[in-house]
């Protein structure tokens, strides 16, 4: 190699003059800076949604995370045990919000880089196919920046996030199992394990889906070492095991948790029923999705299938319309990033084409423009392989697995995991048998990463429940514990220190217990410490809401309830009823002093117009308090199941 290196460089100059020169994608300097500046362009990508995280708060659903991971052994009702995964992580970050989302997004970037590393070398392992592994792992990181989709709305780690985690682990792990290596193959088994458990802790109704297509992934692809699975069962079942200790110190009292989690879901009639979560949702494009979709596929695939299209004569006019599009990709991620999009630009792309509810599925332009280009470029190579077909399936059933058991759209939920939909893609792109795919996923892996970009950009100038753009927010303040910087709106700052000051003037502490009345609140009680008693989020506007709240707070002593203080909303839209106080013999008019009042924000719980709601502290002396609760708890029928045998078990 040594002597045949040195006969290069002793050749004449007119001898390399005169030797044609061919374009090497795999070893041309010009093209290798492409790498470079994917790379940078993933860079600025994480930069940028990390230092986001900084921005905003949502009242309701992300604040009742937060209460839920800071405190989760407060509360033995729940279906899903996010909170006691993420309470230590949360702890170690020293309570910083900001630190914690920001771990949330490093994790999830880092689980999808690993699963889509995976996956490019299962179906391109031919060094003619994927040129280097670094080149490698650059390309993968960049469809990775895609599964960060999720900040659209929330970017708190959440039962959402665990799952969505748990999933890519185990999509990692079968991958992994069909390799040839024994080492390989049994790390793949163990990591299904562990996503199975983490799957379970986070959401069983997506846990047992994702065992269903785990299952048939394994018996129709893997099949080699599928004795294995032994090792996935242990792992999965040793982990529970270990986790109900850790939790209730008892498997059978981990059980009725999770019972009583399911009864609790099913009272507050919010579909999430056996009936309710067996269903096929509908989707609808509007026209402006459906011609921009159409366009953005024939644009993106004929680029793709001519700067891919082996020819002499074409040779330089492909050259450039790579460098081209490569370019203009780049320039308008950069450019959304830093807020320099043209405003007519800006304009029709988020007041026109992102105002719809499934927006998220915009991202099935990269597979189906991946699939078309494939086709133009190799359709006479076609080669089908079932196996590759099986585990496309698969990889297309996961966002619907992920989302099975919420109470909202499955393809608008499942969205969040549209990794997978880009996978099963890839997954059917192996069998047209492509030579060259380097320049092919490198534009379609900044073409992913650019539709991120827009689709969280656009959750950002509309945040869920929150008020208009977060980047106009400019008002730096702690939120819940000292040291918690986040920068809000002036509304939104205003209504948390009153709030915040309206408790501590009237002596409220950090840890006194506080049932929330308004229905939407539990941001207020994580600000000022509360011990939010009975649920992490009481929460009001559904049917079932009252007898809800009347259920868990059977679940809490009388001495707590007798400490309780009352947050109350009397004109709220998801108001709770003030008879719940009856069942531990507490009326509020009679036993509660009103010690401050102040107003909502605009926004605050997703409803533009603010709102009066007032705060109480309990006037009797706490023996009273007790007795009376006592009392009332003896005379008043039980609300939920008696027996722990009447629970629907089947559930899970």
């Amino acid at each position: 190699m040594f002597f045949r290196g040195n006969a290069y460089l002793m050749r004449t100059p007119t001898t390399l003059l005169n030797r044609r020169v061919t374009f090497n994608p795999s070893f041309n300097f010009s093209y290798s800076a492409f790498y470079i500046f994917s790379a940078i362009s993933t860079l600025i990508v994480l930069g940028w949604l990390l230092y986001r995280c900084r921005y905003g708060i949502d009242f309701t659903d992300e604040s009742s995370y937060l209460v839920w991971i800071s405190q989760p052994f407060n509360y033995n009702a729940s279906i899903s045990q996010f909170g006691f995964v993420y309470h230590l992580l949360f702890d170690l970050l020293k309570k910083d919000i900001v630190s914690l989302r920001q771990a949330n997004i490093i994790i999830t970037f880092a689980l999808t880089w690993l699963f889509v590393d995976l996956l490019l070398t299962d179906l391109f392992e031919s060094p003619k196919e994927i040129a280097g592994t670094l080149k490698r792992l650059i390309v993968a990181a960049l469809f990775a920046t895609t599964s960060l989709i999720y900040l659209y709305s929330i970017p708190t780690p959440s039962y959402n996030t665990l799952t969505f985690q748990a999933f890519l682990i185990t999509a990692s792990g079968l991958l992994l199992a069909k390799k040839n290596s024994l080492t390989f193959s049994k790390t793949g088994y163990i990591l299904i394990g562990l996503g199975g458990w983490l799957a379970f802790m986070a959401k069983p109704s997506s846990a047992a889906a994702l065992a269903l297509i785990a299952l048939i992934y394994l018996i129709t692809i893997v099949r080699k070492n599928i004795h294995l699975l032994v090792v996935s069962l242990i792992v999965t079942s040793s982990m529970l095991i270990f986790s109900a200790l850790i939790i209730d110190g008892s498997i059978i009292l981990f059980l009725r948790r999770l019972q009583e989690g399911y009864s609790a879901a099913v009272m507050l009639q919010a579909s999430h029923s056996p009936s309710g979560i067996l269903r096929w949702d509908d989707y609808i494009f509007t026209p402006t999705a459906k011609y921009f979709s159409f366009y953005s596929v024939l644009t993106l695939s004929i680029i793709i299938f001519v700067s891919q299209y082996r020819s002499t004569q074409f040779h330089h006019f492909r050259k450039l319309l790579f460098i081209f599009f490569f370019w203009a990709l780049i320039a308008l991620t950069v450019s959304i990033i830093f807020d320099c999009v043209p405003e007519f630009i800006a304009t029709w792309l988020f007041d026109e084409l992102l105002v719809w509810k499934f927006q998220l599925m915009m991202i099935w332009v990269i597979p189906f423009s991946a699939l078309l280009a494939g086709f133009l470029l190799s359709w006479d190579k076609l080669e089908l392989q079932i196996k590759q077909i099986f585990q496309a399936v698969c990889f297309f059933l996961l966002p619907h697995a992920y989302a099975f058991g919420t109470n909202g759209n499955y393809w608008a939920a499942g969205s969040i995991t549209a990794i997978f939909w880009i996978a099963g893609g890839f997954s059917l792109l192996s069998i047209f048998q492509i030579k060259h795919v380097n320049e092919f996923l490198i534009l379609l892996g900044l073409s992913s990463q650019l539709a991120n970009v827009v689709l969280v950009n656009d959750g950002q100038l509309t945040p869920y429940r929150q008020p208009g753009d977060l980047t106009k927010n400019n008002v730096a303040i702690n939120f819940g514990h000292s040291g918690s910087l986040l920068i809000l709106s002036e509304n939104y700052a205003r209504y948390l220190s009153t709030a915040t000051l309206a408790a501590k003037t009237s002596g409220f502490e950090n840890g006194i217990p506080m049932i929330d009345l308004t229905g939407q609140s539990p941001g207020i009680l994580y600000a000022i410490g509360a011990f939010s008693i009975g649920r992490a989020w009481t929460i009001g506007g559904y049917p079932g809401s009252d007898n809800l709240a009347r259920y868990m707070l059977k679940k809490n002593t009388c001495n707590d309830l007798a400490t309780a203080w009352i947050i109350d909303e009397p004109d709220g839209p998801r108001k709770i009823s003030n008879t719940i106080l009856n069942e531990f013999g507490a009326d509020l008019n009679v036993d509660y002093l009103k010690v401050a009042e102040f107003k909502t924000a605009e926004y605050a719980g997703g409803y533009k117009k603010p709102r009066l709601q007032q705060m109480f502290k309990p006037i009797r002396s706490i023996d009273t308090a007790i007795a009376a609760c006592e009392i009332a708890r003896q005379s008043v029928k039980k609300i939920g199941p008696s027996n722990p045998d009447d629970m629907p078990w089947k559930a899970f």
